[in-house]
């Protein structure tokens, strides 16, 4: 799948402790680049895509504190009333589902963005505008970022049918994977063709 060069970070490097090789489940050592829907591959950056090995990061195992001192900005939050947090909630938004249509310059590149999220509390995902996702993101106070978890990805459009469906597939099952998002596939109902266009 080809991505512009603005959504790759080149040149990474790791002395192990931050990623494991998806496939055979080994820490990794080396090079490797980050794309901007958060997948790391093997490598300094996408040369070959037959030989790409997508890498998860190891997730921390580092135990919480057992002081009984809370910080004070912990203590701050705690003392919080219910009435006083349920009203700061209430003035933030609440992602509304949107979907992103490409656009003739998304059909001469090839691929577009989109931005989906997660309801936290349960297993419910839905596509979202450019705007919210950057809020979720950067967990912006005019958004109930704690609620929701931004996804993005991208989409292609153009070239072989076939190919087209298994390049978005993948994105979906890469991304479903690597950010523990079980069940993300199924929203799109196999329908990993949508929006192509016969080159």
């Amino acid at each position: 799948m080809y991505y512009p060069k603005s959504q790759i970070t080149p040149n990474l490097y790791t002395n192990g402790g931050e990623y494991k090789i998806f496939k055979t489940n080994k820490i990794y050592v080396g090079y490797y680049y980050s794309l901007s829907n958060g997948n790391s591959f093997v490598g300094k950056s996408p040369t070959n895509e037959k030989t790409k090995q997508l890498l998860v990061p190891i997730k921390s195992q580092t135990p919480l504190p057992t002081s009984p001192i809370l910080p004070k900005i912990i203590k701050s939050n705690l003392l919080l009333s219910k009435e006083n947090y349920f009203n700061k909630v209430n003035e933030r938004y609440i992602p509304k589902p949107s979907s992103t249509n490409p656009t003739p310059k998304d059909y001469s590149k090839g691929v577009f963005s989109r931005f989906f999220c997660k309801k936290n509390n349960e297993n419910l995902y839905f596509e979202i505008d450019k705007k919210t996702f950057v809020d979720l993101r950067n967990k912006s106070s005019l958004v109930a970022y704690e609620l929701y978890t931004p996804i993005f990805i991208n989409w292609s459009v153009v070239g072989n049918v076939e190919q087209v469906f298994f390049l978005n597939k993948t994105e979906v099952l890469n991304v479903e994977q690597s950010q523990n998002l079980f069940g993300f596939s199924s929203y799109f109902k196999n329908n990993f063709s949508q929006y192509y266009l016969e080159s």
